[in-house]
């Protein structure tokens, strides 16, 4: 499979932007320091003739913020933050989800219907509702770092990771148990059945080969998912790794680790004066997700054609 992934332009083309732009994220730090590009104001024979934000021009490809930062660097900078929770999360609620749907479906099977009802709910629960207001105490960090909680930064990360993982893993739990237990019902499962072998051989050397395809689409599926909870939660200014709130100022609450969310969130006061603020975290969320479903059309379109019953 993995060669004909690499074969499938649709793939190759939405993974190498992510791995692209997660790769510059990591090295442009380290080639152009840490810090990013600021310019809080423009003279001219002593005189100030621009203050920020300043529009998008040769020097400020999508323009700066409202404190003269480089927008294009720090969405750059931003991105392995945002990969980091990205993936982090759906990682966790894939190989979680697995070893309790792989519980479920190979020795629980004859429960499955009747837990069914549980596992729907979480269909219609409003996972941001829930996130919002768990997140929101614990991710707020006043300008003199002050935090209610006195966690610290890797705490809050970890925390979020977690918790955003638990919150979406029930359904993912339900759907991998059913398709465990509607492979353990195949043809050649009940053949491996009757020649002796037991459910956990079956589940190792028959069901999870079968089954990886569907699997890695679901990964990428919660991939988006997640990608869109966390852009939700960055309007409702709950970002990760921390929200900055600078008491007594006009300054709105922003991201302690530039990601995407967060400078989305932050950004939602220029909207009408001074949109590329709000729009190019917009613009960079958009293309990882449709990187993504590029990725799930290319999985699917290689899962087409190699559509068969598995042979051990």
């Amino acid at each position: 499979m993995i060669n004909q992934l690499v074969r499938n332009k649709s793939f190759m083309f939405g993974f190498l932007f992510i791995f692209i732009l997660l790769a510059t994220s990591f090295i442009w730090p380290l080639v152009g320091g840490k810090e990013v590009k600021q310019v809080t104001a423009v003279y001219e024979n002593g005189d100030i003739i621009s203050v920020p934000p300043y529009t998008p021009s040769s020097e400020f490809i999508l323009g700066s913020n409202e404190h003269g930062k480089d927008h294009f660097q720090m969405l750059v900078y931003g991105a392995k933050y945002t990969y980091l929770a990205v993936f982090g999360i759906a990682s966790i609620q894939l190989l979680v989800g697995l070893l309790i749907a792989s519980l479920i479906g190979t020795y629980f099977s004859k429960y499955i219907v009747r837990i069914e009802p549980f596992f729907d709910v979480f269909n219609f629960v409003p996972i941001v509702v829930f996130a919002y207001f768990i997140l929101n105490p614990m991710m707020m960090i006043y300008s003199n770092g002050f935090n209610m909680f006195g966690s610290s930064f890797y705490e809050r990360v970890i925390f979020q990771i977690i918790l955003l993982a638990c919150l979406g893993m029930p359904t993912v739990i339900f759907y991998m148990a059913k398709e465990i237990n509607r492979t353990f019902a195949t043809e050649f499962a009940e053949s491996a059945k009757v020649l002796g072998g037991s459910r956990l051989h079956i589940l190792r050397v028959h069901v999870f080969p079968n089954l990886r395809g569907k699997y890695l689409l679901l990964f990428i599926q919660q991939l988006i998912q997640t990608m869109l909870i966390l852009t939700t939660l960055g309007v409702l200014e709950v970002y990760f790794g921390g929200t900055v709130l600078y008491p007594a100022t006009d300054s709105r609450p922003t991201s302690f680790t530039n990601e995407w969310s967060g400078l989305l969130g932050g950004g939602f006061r220029w909207m009408n004066s001074h949109p590329w603020i709000t729009l190019s975290p917009v613009i960079f969320i958009s293309l990882t997700v449709l990187s993504l479903k590029l990725m799930v059309m290319g999985l699917e379109n290689v899962m087409n054609n190699n559509r068969r019953v598995y042979k051990p």
